[in-house]
């Protein structure tokens, strides 16, 4: 007899819409898709009076447990587990809707006698082969935010707590950083699957060098807004938001950009449109996001990985509005001129090849250097190089402030003086 939910089925699915109505109100498509479909599902089984199967039981109870891990383990925020929950969770039920559809079809195009053993391992093997492209989208667009575990005190400075809102509404959160009796500020941007605590080293040596400096967390990170990110793409809106903030405050008279992985991506993608950016610093920064996309898969899977990531575009472009290929640093770069432009990488970067750096050096204009850190693995620059990174990149931020506006080529050339810049290939 079908007796309905229980108290405890309730209680969950209750949590579920309540979860849904507290999630920040910025959000694209797929994001409220992804954090209403499983809510929307468990309500409308209460609405009808279904029981819960033991293999719903048992998925809640292993849903309940990574909740759990997630919000006990310190590092992801706080929610985050919950939200993880959802998105495993309307992303099974899109793929068991996706399965009864493929076993009609399979069952219609097959005779009875063609159903049973091999033939159902075999549309098994071909159900998964068309659910991963997708699977490989979503996955590496939507991610847990990590928590910021650090904050600026604890690095010996005093911050200010801000917010901004990007030109689409989302709401962005970061740390400005003054330095007293400067007119510099730099905009320190972090890469993928970070956040700004993670740049408070780096955030230091800048305050200690006399620059005021604005740490954000970029969309899909930290404590902004929004779990969805474009490798640099829409990212961009975020760094013109940060701009404009630091444009507005009085005691800013230079704005530079500082930038690392795809917080490099998003400010070669900006800049170029924020002429009040003087000059840039991108460190282990890819020029073609789709090369490194189809390389990486590459290496899981061999030659069907960039098979795969073609698959993939049409769902990526469905979620951040272009594919893999429209995400291209290196052809927004040369807009940047007569801006000087500082492009780092390590030679052990097993992430982001150096040759992706060559790459945007040669699509650049002048002025222009090419600094290859020598055995330095991804984001390991400033680690590696030590105080050679800290006087390279100094030398080069004051270099790029000009009183009168004088950022033309001979300028640039003065500046980029002492750093040896990598000959091309």
């Amino acid at each position: 007899m079908n007796r309905g939910l229980t108290w405890p089925a309730r209680l969950i699915s209750g949590g579920f819409a309540l979860a849904v109505l507290l999630t920040p109100s910025a959000l694209t498509g797929s994001e409220r898709l992804y954090l209403a479909l499983l809510p929307a599902f468990a309500l409308h089984a209460l609405a009808r009076g279904c029981g819960v199967p033991r293999a719903g039981w048992a998925g809640i109870g292993a849903g309940a447990a990574v909740i759990a891990a997630l919000e006990l383990s310190g590092e992801f925020r706080r929610g985050e587990g919950v939200c993880a929950f959802l998105f495993v969770g309307a992303v099974a039920l899109i793929g068991g809707a996706a399965w009864r559809a493929w076993a009609r079809l399979w069952n219609a195009l097959l005779p009875s006698g063609a159903r049973t053993g091999g033939w159902q391992i075999l549309q098994a093997v071909a159900f998964l082969a068309l659910l991963s492209p997708y699977l490989l989208a979503t996955g590496n667009v939507h991610r847990p935010k990590r928590a910021n575990r650090e904050t600026p005190r604890q690095h010996g400075m005093t911050a200010e707590n801000v917010a901004v809102c990007a030109a689409d509404g989302l709401r962005l959160r970061g740390w400005f950083i003054a330095c007293p009796g400067s007119d510099v500020a730099v905009l320190l941007c972090h890469g993928l699957g970070a956040n700004r605590s993670e740049l408070l080293p780096v955030a230091r040596f800048l305050h200690e060098e006399g620059f005021h400096v604005c740490l954000p967390d970029l969309r899909g990170h930290g404590d902004s807004g929004g779990h969805t990110v474009s490798f640099g793409r829409r990212e961009a809106r975020d760094v013109a938001a940060w701009a404009a903030y630091l444009a507005g405050r009085p005691e800013v008279r230079h704005i530079l950009g500082y930038a690392f992985s795809m917080g490099g991506s998003a400010l070669l993608h900006a800049v170029p449109d924020l002429p009040r950016i003087e000059g840039v610093v991108v460190d282990s920064t890819f020029a073609d996001f789709g090369q490194v996309a189809r390389a990486h898969v590459r290496t899981l899977l061999g030659a069907l990985g960039p098979p795969l990531v073609t698959l993939a575009e049409p769902f990526f472009r469905l979620e951040v509005g272009v594919t893999t290929r429209g995400i291209r640093p290196a052809a927004r770069v040369a807009a940047l001129s007569p801006r000087p432009l500082l492009i780092i990488h390590g030679t052990a970067d097993g992430l982001v090849p150096h040759s992706q750096s060559r790459a945007l050096f040669q699509a650049a204009r002048e002025p222009k250097a090419l600094w290859l850190v020598e055995g330095a693995g991804h984001v390991e620059t400033f680690a590696c190089a030590g105080a050679e990174y800290r006087a390279r990149v100094t030398r080069f931020l004051r270099g790029c402030v000009r009183q009168g506006g004088d950022r033309g080529t001979r300028a640039g050339t003065a500046m980029l003086q002492g750093h040896p810049i990598a000959p091309p290939l």
